[in-house]
């Protein structure tokens, strides 16, 4: 445990370092990016092959293929896997011609994709709080779920370049994303629901939000109709049939007190949007007031989206495959969280932050290291000793 633990501080504050330093000296802004990104990416690529559970489901087979393959290019031939992790696959194994190198070359697009995602937002955020969310939440997961942690990198980024209205970096990001992981076409929703705030065509108080309001819930008890349709029509692979609810254990795999998390988040979500300025005040949604930035919409964002997270979350107790859905929205908080800090009060900000990672830090605690999901602890590294 204390070596994640001490992989989230130094990358933590490292990005605190690079986006304080950024104007002061570029040698230290990049000498303090490298290791906000490296840190993570080394510790992920210098584990041994246990360390992740779906690490014997795929990874270990590709590489041991890869193995009798006399052009490694026959690897981007796979018609199993999405092309954009084959392709890091081959490049890793030409680069460093190692397991080790292509589990560390997978977080280092992971960490460059979502460090450079945050840079973009460096005048809306604090990065080092960011990363802090990102990894307590994500990087665990990531060492189980490789390949559709690239496309959840990729969604980050191209969420960034649509914040920064860079609409060609966003598109180009995003259909990079569903190349890498075929349940990245949910990602279409946030991104649609964001600009359409951002241009006033949705409000949050609209007909169409009270009906999602409505409708999400009552969406989810239709999960194998619309899985089955998703199989059917080719959107997604049929090796997702096995997360029909008829097909599994349901949630069981996924203690009950997980899901208390994601409550805990929308409740605290509600506590800080009322603490900061009147327009961003959850209380008085028909009464928004232009402010110079049009960061309102932001405030609207936010509701959506953790609204999501916290149904599509408790959804999974339905259905494990939901659960990668549910990351898709979850991403966004690594922003959105981060955003509305910076907005608080002096003296609201300490203590909203506070409650906050203390409430993320246990979060993490039970989901990776008390239930163990993704099979991720103990870590293991032979090179490292540990």
């Amino acid at each position: 445990m204390l070596v994640y633990i001490l992989t989230f501080l130094i990358a933590s504050l490292s990005a605190t370092c690079a986006q304080s330093s950024y104007t002061k000296s570029k040698i230290l802004f990049l000498f303090f990016s490298i290791v906000t990104i490296l840190v993570p990416s080394l510790i992920a690529g210098l584990r041994s092959d246990t360390v992740g559970t779906d690490m014997n489901y795929y990874l270990l087979e590709i590489y041991d293929n890869a193995a009798t393959y006399s052009d490694k290019s026959q690897i981007l031939t796979d018609p199993i896997y999405e092309p954009v992790f084959l392709m890091i696959i081959f490049c890793g194994l030409n680069i460093f011609k190692s397991l080790w190198g292509i589990l560390f070359l997978l977080e280092l697009v992971n960490m460059t994709l979502v460090y450079s995602a945050l840079f973009l937002l460096k005048k809306k955020l604090n990065i080092g709080v960011a990363i802090a969310i990102y990894l307590f939440l994500f990087f665990n997961d990531s060492l189980n779920l490789m390949r559709q942690h690239i496309a959840v990198s990729f969604c980050f980024f191209s969420f960034a370049c649509l914040y920064r209205k860079k609409y060609a970096g966003s598109g180009i990001a995003y259909a990079i994303a569903l190349f890498a992981h075929s349940t990245s076409f949910i990602f279409v929703l946030p991104l649609a629901v964001f600009e359409l705030f951002r241009r006033g065509i949705l409000k949050i108080n609209s007909s169409i939000m009270k009906l999602y309001w409505i409708g999400l819930p009552l969406s989810l008890l239709l999960v194998d109709f619309f899985l089955t349709t998703l199989i059917s029509i080719g959107v997604v692979s049929d090796k997702y049939m096995r997360y029909l609810t008829s097909e599994n254990e349901s949630g069981t795999r996924f203690p009950s007190s997980f899901f208390f998390f994601f409550i805990v988040f929308f409740v605290f979500g509600v506590y800080v949007l009322n603490k900061i300025p009147r327009t961003w005040n959850l209380l008085n949604l028909k009464n928004i007031i232009k402010e110079k930035d049009s960061v309102s919409f932001v405030r609207d964002f936010f509701i959506f989206d953790i609204y999501s997270v916290v149904v599509v979350g408790l959804a999974t107790l339905v259905s494990l495959w939901i659960y990668r859905m549910n990351i898709y929205f979850q991403v966004m908080l690594v922003g959105l969280f981060p955003i509305v800090f910076k907005r608080l009060k002096p003296q609201d900000l300490k203590l909203g932050q506070s409650i906050f990672f203390i409430l993320l830090f246990f979060y993490w605690l039970w989901t990776f290291i008390h239930s163990n999901n993704g099979e991720t602890y103990p870590y293991h590294s032979e090179i490292l000793g540990i």
